[in-house]
């Protein structure tokens, strides 16, 4: 692979991992690239588990340790990401870190492992051959790259799983608060017409003002917390106006869209409120006074 096409692919590497969103991807991105790059005979993607080492994927001219646990401080990669340090074995029968019982079943001669993740190591990537004295100061160079860029990854998936579950949260949170709202309003309305009992344009004229504007003041609040603390405006328009409007057809919203704050929200909601219960009072005195009472019209000859 000439110098060009390399960089070509580490750079293609590095977006890859960047732009990936979960663990599987990264293993898959690490698996599918770094044999070539570094030009070796077998590599691993090792992740930690607690207290042990769990070989989750290796692309190698013969098998490796796929799927398979080792306790940490049983293999290399337990050691390099223990100590957060590269390991590089020239040869794996001089080296007493290396199990030589695990090793022995294998081609490997020589190899590379590099911690990922930080501050604490979360996982391990290691580079194998079949000959001593194969690793070169450039491909450790380069397995340590992608070392970083992996840990730059598995950083961002930490970040977005933390940003999701403070959003899971905030929701649980939201559904609760709206929950006891939902009662609280239940009860007031229950109490207003308990105390505002009786018969009577007056008390029904009350009554009905008042738990319209305890209706129009819960449909704020229960808009405000579904869509996290501000609304739109089109959306409180027409949770206000037409619950009042028996015909859809009377009303038209329509305007540019924006978004406002709870304070805003609240106050423009009862607003409305007020305006089109005035309106539908004012329409329903003209219809009165435009009908007459037969009862007083003289009767003919």
């Amino acid at each position: 692979m000439s110098e060009s096409d390399k960089d070509l692919k580490i750079a293609a590497a590095v977006e890859q991992l960047a732009a990936s969103r979960t663990t599987d991807s990264v293993v898959a991105v690490l698996r599918s690239c770094t044999r070539e790059l570094i030009g070796a005979d077998g590599v691993a993607v090792v992740l930690r588990r607690g207290d042990s080492c769990h070989y989750v994927a290796e692309d190698a001219i013969s098998p490796l340790w796929q799927g398979r646990h080792f306790q940490m401080r049983e293999c290399l990669s337990g050691w390099v990401m223990a100590h957060r340090k590269t390991a590089v074995v020239p040869d794996i029968f001089k080296d007493a870190r290396i199990p030589q019982a695990a090793y022995s079943e294998t081609f490997v001669r020589s190899a590379v492992l590099v911690p990922i993740g930080g501050p604490e190591a979360i996982a391990a990537l290691g580079a194998y051959w079949r000959h001593r004295d194969a690793p070169t100061p450039s491909s450790v160079a380069l397995l340590e790259a992608l070392g970083r860029a992996a840990s730059t990854a598995f950083e961002n998936l930490r970040l977005i799983q933390s940003l999701q579950e403070s959003r899971e949260h905030e929701k649980l949170l939201a559904n609760e608060l709206n929950h006891r709202l939902q009662n609280t309003f239940t009860v007031v309305s229950a109490l207003a017409a308990q105390t505002l009992k009786g018969e009577g344009a007056v008390f029904d004229g009350a009554r009905g003002r008042f738990l319209g504007r305890l209706h129009a003041l819960a449909t704020a609040h229960r808009r405000l917390l579904n869509e996290t603390g501000s609304t739109d405006v089109e959306g409180v328009v027409q949770g206000a106006v037409l619950p009042l409007s028996p015909d859809l057809e009377q009303v038209e919203v329509s305007g540019p869209h924006a978004m406002l704050r709870s304070q805003t929200a609240t106050s423009l909601t009862l607003g409305l409120h007020e305006l089109a219960t005035n309106a539908l009072d004012r329409k329903s005195t003209r219809l009165n006074s435009s009908h007459t009472d037969i009862s007083r019209m003289p009767s003919s000859a």
